[in-house]
């Protein structure tokens, strides 16, 4: 039979050495490896593709977004997104394009402006998507 395991001795002590330390290393403020990441440039950084739809496309296609789905895209960023993306998918600008060309559709018209008739259509479209005006504060009425 076998001894009970308080009374076994290893066989090879000698054999076993304890562990090794780590020794820790310092890289020098001056090492190639230290990287100002505040200043630098992201690598995925893309530059803006430019969109090539006509403006008024583009109105029809937010004003069709809005019906479909309850939500003008202009104001909630998540819907802008879902708005692009068939196009960027298609290869039809980047996401920073579309950010632009929102943009220059938005600030295109004032809404007093004196429109001449070839660009009633677009006015009208415009109107619609960036003019509107809110409703009035229900708070704020005395009972």
């Amino acid at each position: 039979m076998t001894e009970p395991l308080e009374k076994r001795k290893p066989t090879n002590t000698t054999a076993t050495h304890p562990p090794k330390r780590c020794q820790h290393t310092t890289i020098s403020s001056n090492s190639e490896e230290t990287k100002d990441t505040a200043t630098s440039e992201t690598k995925n950084q893309e530059e803006d593709e430019q969109v090539e739809i006509d403006d008024i496309d583009v109105y029809r296609e937010l004003e069709d977004y809005e019906t479909r789905n309850g939500v003008n895209p202009v104001v909630d960023y998540d819907h802008m997104k879902r708005f692009c993306f068939p196009y960027t998918h298609m290869g039809i600008g980047n996401e920073g394009g579309w950010e632009n060309k929102i943009r220059h559709l938005k600030f295109k018209f004032k809404n007093d402006q004196i429109v001449h008739d070839d660009q009633m259509e677009e006015f009208l479209l415009w109107k619609k998507m960036f003019a509107r005006v809110r409703p009035p504060d229900t708070e704020s009425r005395i009972s």
